[in-house]
Order: C-alpha cells, then structure tokens, then sequence
C-alpha cells in the first residue's frame, strides 16, 4: 500500500498508524513515509531500522530540529545524554555534531568508544579532565598528549596527582 504513489497521503498515513503489526524493515518504506513511521511507531524498534532512518535523506529536515533544540540537562534526560555519548555508530561528522550540543561535560570517557570518538569527546571538551580519563587513554599518547595540552592549566596545578610514563613525557 506504502508503494501506491497514486493514493491520497492523509489516507495512506491513516490507515497505516491504525495498523497493529509492525513494519519488520524500512527499506520497505518508501522514504516519503519513513518519517511518518517511526512518529507512529509503526517500524520495528531495531538499531538497524534507526540507523537505517538517520542516514536517510528525510532525517536531515529531523536533525536540523532536533539541533536547534538543547539536550535538557535533567537527570531524566541522562538516557538521552548517555545513548548519544556512546553512539558508536554515527559517523565521526555526525558524531561531533551531537557531541557538541550537549550541555555539559561527561565525568568519565565511555569505555567502548574507537579512538576518533574520543578525540571528539577531547576536541569538544566533552569528557572531565581528571587522572582516572587520563589512565583510560593510556596506549594512546597523542590522545594523552592533546587531553593534557587542552587542559594545561589544570595538570600544572596538580602534576603529581597524575600518572604519565616515559613515552608521555618524551
């Protein structure tokens, strides 16, 4: 039914939010009504079905809302915080970009971040300048190296309450 170009939207749009079984995929949506799914919440809730919709040509008019409005900073928007911080999948462009509209720093670098996403969190001064980031980063010394160098001041006052080898130094 999606797939009838010459059906009246309003009624496609009504019949389908009165349906009761999900759709399984969206590449079996027609991307004029991918939007109108996942509003609806007439799309199966996979991970593939979101990334799916966020590289899809209709999120761009989404994201553009959705960056004009600030992340709460409330304890009931954490999940949101957390889910973005640790969004694994989202390209390092698109990545960066809901890194930087989120209100505050993180205390502690996610664990199964890749090393680009880190140095966004750097970059972006997303994640707390503090020796247990620091150790996290160990292996990585131009990471250690650009933490440090962003937050110069901060190691200056306390050099000793944090734990660099060698290789750092050099």
């Amino acid at each position: 039914m999606l797939s009838h170009d010459e059906l009246d939207a309003n009624d496609v749009e009504t019949f389908v939010l009165r349906q009761t079984k999900l759709l399984p995929t969206l590449g079996e949506v027609p991307k004029r009504y991918q939007a109108m799914v996942f509003r609806g919440t007439q799309i199966a809730p996979t991970w593939s079905n979101c990334l799916a919709f966020i590289q899809s040509e209709n999120f761009e008019s989404v994201r553009e809302s959705l960056l004009e409005t600030p992340i709460p900073d409330s304890e009931e928007a954490l999940p949101l915080r957390q889910f973005l911080i640790n969004a694994e999948d989202l390209s390092d462009i698109d990545y960066r970009v809901y890194i930087r509209i989120l209100p505050r720093e993180f205390r502690k670098l996610p664990d199964a971040t890749t090393s680009s996403k880190r140095r966004i969190l750097i970059d972006e001064r997303r994640v707390t300048f503090n020796a247990e980031n620091l150790v996290l980063l160990d292996g990585e010394v131009d990471l250690q190296t650009e933490f440090v160098a962003q937050n110069i001041a901060s190691y200056l006052r306390d050099p000793c309450s944090f734990s660099i080898d060698d290789d750092f130094h050099e």
